[in-house]
């Protein structure tokens, strides 16, 4: 994926060494269960999404070269650096060569919400080489699956909410319509006059025809 894992030797001989016409981008870091680092778990995801983008776009491994070294492998370099916290972001300019840096010392980026993020990292390293590099992030289809189930219930309690709404007015209706006094008195559709002409609305409030509630509805 782009990240080289470092022994002490390899990382004494190809990064700490002088001469180097490539930089190193590497972390310092502990990955083993036991040491139960979070920090360190989430920046060598990042990490190795950079270098993952960095490959993938054809960067080139002559300018850039991701790695990591974990206390596994270098507690003595560790002990000697005085490392006391982890995970640390070192960068080990080119010292010679065309892409040789003003001032090749070694430098650290502090490990931020800004570099925890494959983008940010990828866009702070882009202004300190000078060259675009990507990061290479995976889909993250739980974040697709769980915006569709959230749209889905809001669509589902709207549709919910419009059942209720419905059979709320519905109901509201029924009763004021006179559907269920007409069901329990069971009053004639229309009246009628002595000319025999139909009536549509009974002359008191303590009357109503069947007709009435189809108007009014």
């Amino acid at each position: 994926d782009g990240l080289a894992k470092f022994t002490l030797e390899g990382f004494m001989k190809n990064v700490v060494a002088e001469g180097r016409d490539y930089s190193v981008v590497v972390q310092l870091t502990a990955l083993a269960p036991k040491y139960q680092c979070g920090p360190c778990q989430e920046l060598d995801k990042t990490l190795r999404s950079v270098a993952r983008g960095w490959k993938r776009t054809g960067g080139d491994r002559n300018r850039v070269v991701f790695g990591s070294l974990d206390v596994e492998d270098g507690e003595q370099l560790f002990s000697q650096m005085k490392i006391d916290k982890i995970p640390r972001l070192m960068i080990f300019p080119a010292d010679t060569g065309p892409h040789k840096f003003a001032n090749p010392q070694t430098r650290e980026l502090n490990v931020n919400g800004k570099t925890m993020r494959a983008e940010g990292l990828a866009e702070k390293l882009s202004e300190l080489f000078g060259v675009k590099i990507s990061a290479d992030v995976p889909i993250d289809y739980s974040k697709y699956l769980m915006n569709a189930c959230t749209a889905v219930a809001v669509i589902y309690a709207c549709y919910s909410g419009l059942q209720f709404t419905v059979a709320t007015i519905s109901f509201v209706l029924l009763m004021t319509s006179g559907y269920m006094w007409n069901r329990i008195n069971d009053p004639p559709y229309v009246g009628q006059t002595g000319a025999q002409e139909a009536v549509l609305f009974a002359p008191t409030n303590q009357q109503q025809y069947g007709v009435e509630t189809q108007i009014v509805a």
